[in-house]
């Protein structure tokens, strides 16, 4: 899975974290997909000239203005039990919408980024969901899973529970069914060529960066 094209999706979901910069994920941005938009990255998306197909929060990052403008699209919840990303996830689902890329999630606070990227792990178990970063993607994964890459792209793998068993084949350092404990130990691998496998008992979090390492 290593899936940049909008024909490789349904919507998009902007997140309200740093806006998308590199190519890729203003590319998704402007595709002509439809956007369910987080209420505080309204202002930044209408400024680059996307109309969302629908706005998602509590409706308090924007202008009284815009409320009236955009009233038939803006969808107010002011649930304080989960974030605005998951707000914009569940809507997409309930209109039907299973494969899910989600820009503007990383930058501007850690903690929201590391939140943002642990829900991944839930989505997975409704709809096809990646995050794409101004530096890379973020892809969810519960059981034996081919990645399409390019040699020397940086992947890095995050096991979410110590008791998965992970298998790496086709990366620099390959391993053989190994549970890591902490995070970093799946870290700063490298592809060798133009496919790899990431083989896992759990839920477990795949980083692909979008250029190579120089």
């Amino acid at each position: 899975m290593y899936a940049n094209s909008p024909k490789n999706f349904d919507v998009v979901v902007l997140a309200n974290g740093e806006f998308p910069k590199h190519a890729v994920p203003l590319a998704l941005l402007k595709s002509g997909l439809p956007v369910v938009c987080c209420d505080g990255a309204a202002e930044n998306m209408l400024a680059i000239g996307v109309t969302p197909y629908a706005i998602i929060g509590d409706g308090d990052s924007l202008s009284d203005e815009l409320k009236k403008k955009y009233h038939d699209i803006l969808l107010i919840n002011s649930d304080q039990e989960t974030n605005d990303l998951t707000k914009a996830v569940k809507f997409c689902i309930s209109e039907g919408y299973k494969r899910l890329a989600i820009v503007g999630a990383g930058g501007l606070r850690e903690d929201h980024l590391l939140a943002n990227i642990s829900l991944l792990a839930m989505y997975i178990k409704e709809c096809q969901c990646l995050m794409f970063t101004n530096y890379g993607i973020f892809t969810a994964i519960s059981g034996d899973t081919v990645f399409e890459s390019f040699p020397r792209q940086q992947v890095s793998v995050f096991s979410l529970y110590k008791d998965n068993k992970l298998t790496f084949k086709g990366l620099q350092y390959p391993v053989e069914k190994r549970s890591f404990h902490f995070w970093w130990e799946g870290t700063l691998n490298s592809a060798l060529g133009d496919s790899f496998e990431v083989k896992t008992t759990g839920d477990t979090i795949v980083f692909q960066t979008y250029e190579a390492k120089g």
